[in-house]
């Protein structure tokens, strides 16, 4: 009889705990998708993202530098680039 008892105790606990879990995911689920939807409301676009030619870092085409119709994550890689070009 007495194991009886704890055996509905523990199942009941674990039931409880159960139900509190999905409700702090759900709660947490909310949260991330009212933020992702505030996000694009203040009219927050994504920009293009381009490698770099010589090393292959993406970064923001905004803050790339542009040479020949490349994309170059600073101006020592644009010039590594020419130096390559011309002797190689």
């Amino acid at each position: 009889m007495l194991i009886r008892i704890l055996f509905f105790i523990v199942l009941i606990g674990a039931v409880v705990f159960m139900l509190r879990r999905g409700k702090q995911s759900n709660d947490s689920h909310s949260e991330q998708s009212s933020n992702t939807e505030s996000g694009a409301s203040k009219g927050v676009e994504a920009e293009q993202m381009v490698p770099c030619q010589h090393c292959g870092v993406h970064l923001p085409q905004t803050e790339a530098l542009e040479d020949a119709g490349s994309f170059y994550c600073s101006q020592q890689h644009i010039d590594e680039a020419k130096r390559n070009n011309d002797g190689g």
